[in-house]
This record gives structure tokens, C-alpha cells and sequence, in this order.
């Protein structure tokens, strides 16, 4: 499959028409990593965002819920084909909020982010459909976050003060 058929099947590019795509495929790196690799850790500033082609990679955030325990990892979604992860290389203040890593070797479509907000600024329409998608990444991300909270702490600890 080449590149523009992968952006057109990826959740953040499906609803763009050819025309649109090929304005985005200049900003578009082919990356290859081994499983195990870091792609990013929460809190580093963002300025690509990613499309898995192969493999999967896991995001997860520092867990610090349990007082007196040390502080552990949660997995919060995992990032198949299709699926993109790194939304904060477009939303400010462009800082992940996730950690993101390698949990199978991918092939993945690495979108400079600076160079689609500048994109999105000058056709509005294409930052519409990017952005409406990146809110549905973001929802999902919220969901999903919050039912491991609530299985972490119990239902009965937030249900009953």
C-alpha cells in the first residue's frame, strides 16, 4: 500500500478526498522501530503526531494513586494499524500527555506537526475534518481513562463519600 492509501485508511485522514491527502503526504516520514522502543514519555513537548502501518504500540500514564506505594505505569490504549497516536503535536501547549512505546516492531508514518497546524491554518477545511477526528481520538483516550480509574480505585471508593 503506498503512502497516500495509508493516510486515507488512518482514523485521523479517512475523511479527506484525495485532493486534500496529497497536501498532507509532503509532511509525512516513513519510520521503522524495533519492539521495546520509546517513541515518547509524557511530558515531552510534541511535535509530531504518528500513524501506525504494522505492529502495536502501548500508551500509558504515571500512575500515582496509591499513596504508599511507588509510582507505576497504566496502560491506557493500545495503538493498532490504522490508529494514530501523538494529538498533542497539534493542541496546545504541545506537551504529550501519554507515554507512548513499541510493543511489537511498526512501521509507522511519523506527521510533522508544526508543518499540518500551518497546513490547517491556510485550508480550513482540512483542519475541520483533522480536528473533529483528533477530538474522537481524544474522547475515546478520556473513556478509556476513566474506566481504569474506576477499576483502580474500586467502584465502591468513587461511588460513596
Amino acid at each position: 500500500m503506498d503512502l497516500k492509501e495509508e493516510l486515507k485508511g488512518s482514523i485521523l485522514f479517512r475523511y479527506l478526498s484525495d485532493e486534500e491527502i496529497e497536501k498532507i503526504v509532503p509532511l509525512c516520514e516513513e519510520e521503522s522501530h524495533p519492539a521495546g522502543t520509546e517513541l515518547y514519555k509524557e511530558g515531552d513537548f510534541a511535535n509530531k503526531l504518528y500513524i501506525v502501518k504494522k505492529g502495536k504500540t502501548a500508551l500509558d500514564l504515571k500512575n500515582t494513586m496509591a499513596p504508599y506505594d511507588p509510582p507505576s505505569r497504566m496502560i491506557v490504549d493500545m495503538i493498532a494499524p490504522g490508529d494514530a497516536m501523538g494529538w498533542s503535536a497539534l493542541v496546545e501547549p504541545h506537551i504529550f500527555t501519554l507515554s507512548c512505546k513499541c510493543v511489537e516492531e511498526c512501521s509507522l508514518i511519523s506527521v510533522s506537526g508544526p508543518g499540518l497546524m500551518e497546513l490547517m491554518s491556510r485550508e480550513c477545511h482540512i483542519g475541520l475534518k483533522v480536528m473533529t477526528a483528533i477530538a474522537k481520538i481524544i474522547a475515546t483516550r478520556l473513556t478509556h481513562t476513566r474506566v481504569l480509574i474506576i477499576g483502580e480505585r474500586g467502584l465502591h471508593t468513587v461511588t460513596h463519600y
